[in-house]
C-alpha cells in the first residue's frame, strides 16, 4: 500500500539549483499604474502588453480566448500600482484555488483531479519543478516533466517537474 507518490520534493514556486543568465531585478519588468482593477488595455499597461485584458472578473478567460494558439498573458505584478488582492489581472500568481486530489490511477501511476467543478478558461494550477537551461533539458535522461518556456530575449529555459514540482506534473499528459 502506497502512502502517496513519491521520487520528488513537493514545491510551491520554481526552484533553481544552478546559476542561470535570468534578470531578477524587479525594477526592470514593464508595469501599471492602475487605480482601478486593472479592467481593460486602455487604461493597463500590463494588459496592453497581451493585446487586451483577458480575464473577467472571475478570473476566468474571456470570450474570444484563442485556446488552440493561446496569446502570451502579462499578468500585473509588484511593481505595478494596482491592488494585489482585486486586480483582474492578477490570477496565476494566486496560485491553486481549486481543491485538487492526487489519487492512485488503476494501472497508469498517479494522477490529480480537481474536486470542484472548474469553468471552461478557469485558471487549475500553475506548472513548477526547477528551472533549467534548454541546454540541462538535453542532458537530462528523464523528460517526462520538461516543459519549455519561450523567451524573447535569446536564452532558452525549461521547468523540470522530474525532482521538484507539485500536483501539475500528475496532470494526465501522456497516457494513450
Amino acid at each position: 500500500f502506497e502512502m502517496g507518490p513519491s521520487g520528488y520534493v513537493y514545491v510551491k514556486n520554481n526552484v533553481v539549483t544552478s546559476p542561470l543568465p535570468i534578470d531578477r531585478n524587479i525594477a526592470n519588468l514593464q508595469h501599471c499604474k492602475c487605480k482601478d482593477n486593472c479592467q481593460n488595455e486602455d487604461t493597463c499597461k500590463c494588459s496592453d502588453i497581451s493585446v487586451r485584458s483577458w480575464y473577467d472578473q472571475n478570473s476566468v478567460l474571456k470570450e474570444g480566448f484563442d485556446f488552440n494558439e493561446p496569446p502570451m498573458i502579462f499578468e500585473c505584478n509588484d511593481m505595478c500600482s494596482c491592488n494585489v488582492n482585486s486586480c483582474n489581472n492578477r490570477v496565476v500568481q494566486h496560485g491553486i484555488t481549486a481543491r485538487m486530489q492526487v489519487y492512485k490511477t488503476y494501472g497508469m501511476g498517479w494522477g490529480v483531479k480537481s474536486l470542484v467543478d472548474i469553468p471552461k478558461g478557469g485558471f487549475v494550477c500553475e506548472y513548477v519543478g526547477e528551472l533549467i537551461s534548454d541546454a540541462e533539458a538535453e542532458q537530462r535522461e528523464n523528460d517526462s516533466y520538461l516543459f519549455d518556456l519561450e523567451n524573447r530575449d535569446g536564452d532558452t529555459f525549461c521547468i523540470d517537474a522530474n525532482r521538484f514540482g507539485n500536483v501539475t506534473r500528475f496532470i494526465n499528459h501522456s497516457c494513450s
